[in-house]
């Protein structure tokens, strides 16, 4: 049986291979599903960092929790049935001010596809609900900074647009798009979301 670690050590070894492979240099980023990896070393012995989820802009060489990460957002999107849609750690959310990270009944939905940092998820609390008005009173924070407050967002970052998850104490509920939810007001289908505030 292989154990973590291994799978690990393998799944880094094929990342610095591909790398090389189109000739990376230290210094450069590419994208890894949600994540952001910095390549760094030298250019005859190449390695790779990720941020860490420890603070802001603390980064390691050690890719066990990126890799978990990646494999939870697989999965997620197999539960769904859905193909990934672009989305970094340096794209924004908007936070709702009822929102508190770790509380039950909150929910993410993604009311449109990533545009410039705009990642489209809005996070929110079901009992304040999302109106244009809770949308004018939000505020933008990095996906990065809300996973470190709150990892249980982690999963749901590549769902498509109009993909909503409701957070329970110990679970989590998956809408797909085109369901009527109770705490989400009915926005105009043909204005764009961010426009409402």
């Amino acid at each position: 049986m292989t154990s973590h670690n291994e799978l690990t050590a393998r799944a880094k070894s094929e990342v610095l291979s591909w790398l090389s492979s189109r000739g990376a240099r230290p210094g450069e980023t590419v994208e890894f599903g949600w994540l952001v990896l910095r390549v760094c070393g030298t250019p005859s012995a190449l390695d790779v960092e990720t941020l860490d989820f420890q603070a802001m802009a603390s980064f390691t060489t050690n890719l066990s929790h990126a890799l978990h990460v990646h494999q939870q957002q697989m999965d997620l999107l197999r539960e769904a049935g859905a193909e990934p849609e672009r989305c970094t750690v340096r794209h924004a959310g908007l936070v709702s001010r009822g929102y508190v990270p770790g509380q039950p009944e909150a929910f993410l939905t993604r009311l449109g596809p990533a545009q410039q940092s705009d990642s489209g998820w809005v996070i929110g609390s079901v009992a304040e609900r999302l109106t244009k008005e809770s949308l004018k009173n939000s505020r933008f924070i990095s996906l990065y900074e809300i996973s470190l407050a709150d990892p249980r967002l982690l999963p749901f970052w590549l769902l498509p647009s109009f993909y909503t998850v409701v957070l329970h104490a110990d679970s989590h509920e998956l809408i797909p798009p085109d369901t009527d939810i109770s705490f989400i007001d009915d926005f105009e289908q043909d204005k764009p979301w961010w426009k409402f505030w």
